[in-house]
């Protein structure tokens, strides 16, 4: 999944959450959140090595 689509996909998720009442499902969509953040992170994070990566190799040439 894309870094673009995983933050669309976390901001309707959060507009979701702040309009439920009911304790158990908004659990499980904050359950669903958490790990699409994470998603998000751990691509940025990638994003961020790959970079330097690049930075890297241009040095060297």
């Amino acid at each position: 999944m894309e870094l673009a689509d995983l933050k669309t996909r976390r901001l309707q998720q959060e507009i979701e959450i702040e309009n439920l009442e009911n304790l158990a499902l908004r659990q499980r969509f904050q359950d669903i959140l958490d790990r699409l953040l994470q998603e998000q992170l751990e691509k940025e994070q990638e994003q961020c090595d790959l970079q330097q990566l690049l930075k890297q190799e241009n040095l060297q040439m």
